[in-house]
């Protein structure tokens, strides 16, 4: 029993409870963080641990995860589309991915363009010494015109568009679980072909290669030169040991280490010339879709044709996520929606909210697609600004600019902006990802029709492989064109002649 007038001591918590409690985001005194305080720091070691790749199996051309297997195909990016596009486009999400798989179609804006206009100037540079001046003042032109712009009247930014289609499946890379990857692959290939476009099988080189542009961020045009090593985790090779990331409620900054890009540089000189630059990254999630859309109309979302105003800054990395659900879940998930929206429009009090009436309409059209074939999914479009420090809020503008234009209604993912990255990358989902998305609400159901209208296979004309002119696109993609040029590259897409 207490005695009346004695003073009770506070009991004092031990420092490893509290430096625990405080990790995990509990406040356990009076102040309050500044405002703009960073939330985390992350290196190497830390961002490593969050991606899933461990092994490339060369002969069947499969990843090997922890618990997972897949592929990754880059694509030739698609020019426009019609109705045939669409259709196939669904049959691909539809039939294409076996009960559990998820598909990931991943569209990448890069500032890369050195392997483009280094072909052209060294070419021009064989003419003498005054194509050779020229060939460097020009090569210099394209050079600022990434992370600057190239119009003095509207942002106009130069990227090489980059499309990928990521396949993955939770499961053990047994001899059954193999062969259907592999046969799911084929079948990708396949209808791609049918697209009229061409796509190759990623290896590690190529995946790390792209995933460390995303995540090594630097004003470097050349691409970053890859090393796989089979000895070692492919999540181990990724991200540099000098590339630190701050996290803030409303962005990440990256600061990395980015060599010198002069043309025919040797390695040391690129050494010589390297510098720290600093990027912010911003996470992006799709609300409200165009209640009308089509394929071709989704390279509007990589900057109008027509208005020079809108027109991205940063470079963007945008991902559809799906995973389809069973034929009989399919059937039973639209007609239970399908009669709750109905029963609900008809009540009278509903003519006050429109919003009831038009559920019921757009699920009547779902279940019009299920009775042709298509299945319910659980889809996302995440989108992902790349951008220098400087430009990062320039950068949001531009992006919400051009996506409010297109129809769609997005959100900045403030506080998980991690998550929105990862879910940006090849690969991720089976790990347990596609779980929390779904935990916290981030995951849609649609159906695979809508799938094929919004994936973000759009880009530009990539030109012949011969570089006699060095042109850029309304959007910013270099291209050499020839007059004498006729070979079908592997990277062109050719349009049929009407």
């Amino acid at each position: 029993m207490r005695s009346p007038g004695k003073q009770q001591r506070p009991i004092r918590m031990p420092d490893w409870i509290l430096a625990s409690l405080h990790g995990i985001g509990r406040v356990l005194d009076d102040k309050t963080p500044p405002v703009g305080a960073p939330v985390g720091r992350l290196g190497r070691a830390r961002l490593s641990t969050f991606l899933p790749y461990r092994y490339w199996d060369e002969g069947h051309e499969l990843f090997i995860q922890d618990k997972s297997l897949g592929f990754v195909l880059e694509v030739t990016p698609l020019i426009g589309g019609d109705e045939t596009t669409g259709r196939l486009l669904a049959e691909l999400f539809t039939e294409g991915l076996p009960q559990g798989a998820i598909c990931q179609v991943i569209s990448y804006a890069s500032p890369k363009i050195g392997p483009i206009v280094d072909a052209w100037a060294i070419e021009r540079a064989k003419g003498g010494a005054f194509y050779e001046e020229m060939a460097g003042h020009r090569r210099e032109h394209f050079r600022k015109a990434t992370f600057g712009s190239g119009s003095r009247s509207a942002p106009f930014f130069f990227r090489d568009f980059r499309v990928f289609i990521a396949v993955e499946k939770a499961g053990a890379a047994d001899p059954v679980g193999v062969a259907e990857m592999c046969e799911i692959r084929e079948k990708y290939i396949s209808s791609l072909t049918t697209l009229r476009t061409s796509s190759i099988v990623v290896d590690p080189q190529r995946l790390i290669g792209f995933l460390a542009e995303a995540l090594n961020p630097t004003r470097t045009i050349r691409p970053t030169e890859a090393a796989y090593d089979p000895r070692r985790h492919l999540s181990d090779q990724i991200v540099r040991t000098d590339t630190r990331w701050t996290a803030y409620r409303e962005r990440i900054v990256v600061q990395a280490r980015g060599l010198g890009d002069g043309l025919e540089a040797e390695p040391h000189d690129r050494e010589l010339a390297a510098r720290e630059d600093v990027f912010e990254v911003r996470g992006f999630s799709v609300l409200q879709y165009p209640d009308a859309w089509s394929q071709g109309l989704m390279s509007r979302t990589l900057g109008d044709m027509f208005n020079d105003q809108l027109r991205l800054v940063g470079s963007t990395l945008s991902c559809l996520v799906i995973r389809p659900e069973a034929i009989s879940k399919t059937k039973s998930l639209t007609e239970f929606h399908r009669m709750r929206s109905e029963q609900s429009a008809q009540n009278p009090l509903t003519k006050a909210f429109p919003a009831i009436r038009k559920k019921a309409e757009d699920w009547a059209m779902v279940a019009e697609d299920v009775s042709d074939g298509a299945l319910l999914g659980k889809m996302a479009l995440f989108i992902v600004s790349i951008a220098p420090v400087e430009d990062g809020e320039r950068a949001e503008r531009a992006l919400r600019a051009v996506y409010r234009a297109s129809r769609f209604t997005i959100q900045r993912d403030d506080d998980i902006h991690l998550q929105t990255l990862l879910a940006c990358l090849p690969l991720s989902q089976a790990g347990g990802l596609i779980e929390d998305l779904s935990e916290f609400g981030r995951l849609r159901l649609m159906p695979t029709t809508v799938a094929s209208r919004i994936a973000p296979m759009q880009g530009e004309y990539l030109g012949s492989e011969t570089p006699h002119m060095l042109l850029v696109g309304r959007r910013g993609q270099p291209f050499f064109w020839s007059n004498f040029s006729n070979e079908r590259a592997a990277r062109h897409l050719l349009a049929e002649q009407r």
